[in-house]
């Protein structure tokens, strides 16, 4: 059964490191990388039977096709890495989910079809009064604490919950 994998472009400062910290935090087995090479990849990969790929500047990623061919054999729906070499031979599945930051700009020639039909894009944009509403209440509730804000913990327990469910 196939995963839904999320690109989300936008423009600097928009919070989309913030963003990648936090869902780091709740997600299962998270691997996350701005910049990584295709052997890299492979043997962090290797061997986890599940796993949430995070990248948090797509940009460098788009620009290596070996890399990018990986990626769509572990996103894809055979959730497989095969990789015959003189100096290593490996064939494992595995199950990942994909979260991808970037700037609008990253969609590039340097993006494979393969991939790009394997996720879902969210291109946001936010006029100047957005701006300015988005800065007043990041500003307002600088140091409240809310009491109905949902702890780190809860999250986790949930995707634990989740996962059980799904096995």
């Amino acid at each position: 059964r196939p995963n839904i994998h999320g690109l989300i472009l936008s423009p600097s400062s928009a919070g989309k490191t913030t963003l990648c910290e936090m869902f780091q935090e709740i997600t299962y087995n998270p691997l996350s990388f701005s910049r990584i090479t295709d052997a890299e990849f492979e043997d962090k990969v290797y061997s986890v039977n599940r796993l949430s790929l995070i990248n948090s500047d797509i940009s460098k990623t788009f620009r290596n096709s070996d890399l990018i061919k990986t990626m769509e054999g572990v996103l894809g729906e055979e959730s497989k890495i095969e990789v015959f070499t003189k100096r290593k031979e490996r064939k494992f599945k595995t199950n990942a989910i994909f979260l991808g930051m970037g700037l609008p700009e990253a969609l590039t020639k340097y993006i494979s079809y393969g991939l790009i039909q394997r996720l879902v894009p969210k291109v946001i944009f936010h006029d100047k009064e957005e701006q300015i509403e988005i800065g007043r209440r990041v500003n307002q509730n600088m140091n409240v604490e809310n009491k109905n804000k949902i702890d780190n913990t809860d999250i986790v327990n949930l995707y634990k919950r989740l996962a059980m469910i799904q096995d």
